[in-house]
């Protein structure tokens, strides 16, 4: 199973970490694809497309906190350096974002924000992200 951490050199408080097993049916061929599967290659094509600008993900939401059900979406911020326009980002990210939640059958909800705003906003959004989330990253070995 693939586990995902809290990136050490992150400037975030620590989170827990986050394994997440569940399997989701797929394509044609009845394949399947693991939550942590999605997350990894997410993660992966969001690093190509960002390069140094990118943080990280946020898991937060139903998948976080362990009540998620079958049809439940995943809850993602995509953490970037510097000022972030949403509309841009979303649609700068919507090409890997689709593939991947096509390919899985899921739902994926990503959600830019600046790393500077997930650390320090009072928005009470930001907020609870902070609280119920992890950041996910494959852990390094």
């Amino acid at each position: 199973m693939f586990d995902f951490r809290v990136r050490e050199e992150s400037c975030y408080p620590p989170r827990q970490a986050v394994t997440v097993g569940t399997r989701y049916t797929w394509g044609m061929d009845s394949g399947t694809r693991t939550l942590e599967e999605v997350l990894r290659d997410l993660d992966g094509g969001l690093q190509d497309l960002y390069g140094e600008r990118y943080g990280g993900l946020v898991l937060y939401g139903s998948r976080a906190r362990g009540e998620a059900n079958e049809g439940s979406d995943v809850d993602l911020l995509l953490l970037l350096e510097g000022p972030v326009e949403v509309g841009r980002e979303i649609r700068r990210s919507s090409g890997v974002v689709a593939s991947l939640a096509l390919e899985a059958g899921l739902v994926l909800s990503l959600v830019p924000v600046s790393i500077e705003d997930y650390g320090a906003s009072s928005d009470p959004y930001l907020i609870n992200a902070r609280r119920e989330g992890a950041i996910v990253s494959p852990a390094a070995g």
